[in-house]
């Protein structure tokens, strides 16, 4: 986390937060003979990973980001020492020292990024983890991963629950202005254009509202607004139109 990072305490009211919490909720309670695993889904940007550190610190659970150059042993030996583990021996043996530390712990499993799980072909390590402990298993990843699930009969009957994350809405443009304009007051319609600009996601909001602050400080201002925003560009997620493209019609490129 950057030194600017805000508290993970403080994006508790993001209502991705909150959906991500009630999903862990409801597998944690299910009935004797449910399956434990669940899938968060959402497009880039909309604050998942976000949720799953707050959610992570929450329920004391066991919290991975997947990256696409890890391999099965490099997963078994991050989880081993996430779990404050010495990993030693071979894959399974790794494997079942971080099962029994979880069963132990009886704590959910979040896997960040799950979508390389599938790509490389390791969703079964997942199923693994919930076989093997009865601990909730929540994979996080892109809107398609319920889909690409399909194609994993031994994974995708696991699943309890799919839960789309939600694109963010003024409630979370508020959260987030409090926590990045730190005193600067932002104008109900700067509001609304970096609501519209940003689409929904959490990412670009969080672009726009420094760029706000950045013009306040310029500017001498304890409240910003269009009018102080003026040619700004908003950071909407296009990339600008490239230069060659500019020039008028009849001069040189």
């Amino acid at each position: 986390m950057t030194e600017n990072a805000p508290p993970i305490k403080d994006i508790r009211p993001l209502r991705n937060v909150k959906r991500l919490a009630l999903l862990i909720e409801e597998v944690r309670s299910r009935e004797f003979g449910q399956p434990g695993m669940a899938v968060f889904a959402g497009p880039a940007g909309f604050g998942k990973t976000s949720a799953s550190s707050w959610c992570a610190v929450e329920f004391q659970a066991v919290s991975l980001t997947m990256d696409e150059l890890w391999s099965k042993k490099t997963f078994c030996t991050k989880l081993a020492i996430e779990l404050g583990l010495k990993p030693k021996g071979t894959i399974a043996d790794i494997m079942d020292a971080v099962k029994y530390e979880i069963a132990v712990r009886d704590v959910p499993v979040l896997i960040d990024e799950a979508d390389v799980l599938v790509r490389k072909n390791m969703i079964e390590m997942a199923r693994a983890l919930h076989d093997g402990t009865e601990c909730p298993v929540i994979l996080i990843g892109e809107e398609e991963l319920g889909e690409k699930l399909q194609k994993f009969e031994r994974v995708h009957s696991r699943i309890l629950r799919h839960e789309f994350a939600e694109p963010g809405d003024l409630g979370d443009l508020n959260v987030m202005a409090e926590l990045h304009l730190r005193g600067i007051a932002i104008e109900d319609d700067l509001k609304e254009a970096i609501l519209k600009a940003s689409a929904g996601s959490l990412r670009r909001m969080v672009n726009n509202l420094v760029t706000a602050k950045r013009i306040a400080l310029k500017k001498g201002l304890d409240e910003v607004g269009l009018t102080a925003w003026g040619k700004t560009e908003f950071n909407t997620g296009r990339p600008p139109v490239p230069r060659y493209r500019r020039a008028p019609v009849g001069e040189a490129q």
